[in-house]
């Protein structure tokens, strides 16, 4: 990282370090696009609190789902689920809510 990058320019090559270091491939709408994705029946735990999943969720930076919409179609691990819900969370990322087709 550059000493003179913008605080916006830092944000965004931190984001694609998380998603180089722990993201997954996926087709979103038939476009390949990089993932956080996370299943509810993985029982996630944060410390020793249950996290509030309920439904599979894929995660991306917001800059790179200029298309993604309620409808849409993403193929993750051989699996398609529908994108029933598009849920920004205020930090430049979005959460998809997905349900298995």
């Amino acid at each position: 990282l550059e000493s003179n990058m913008s605080f916006r320019e830092l944000c965004a090559a931190t984001d694609q370090d998380v998603l180089d270091a722990c993201g997954d491939e996926a087709l979103l709408d038939g476009r390949s696009v990089q993932i956080l994705f996370a299943e509810p029946w993985i029982e996630p735990r944060v410390g020793t609190l249950r996290t509030d999943i309920t439904q599979p969720m894929a995660y991306f930076p917001v800059s790179s789902l200029s298309s993604a919409a309620q409808g849409s179609i993403l193929v993750f691990s051989g699996r398609e689920y529908d994108v029933v819900g598009v849920e920004p969370d205020g930090t430049g990322w979005v959460g998809l809510a997905l349900r298995e087709r």
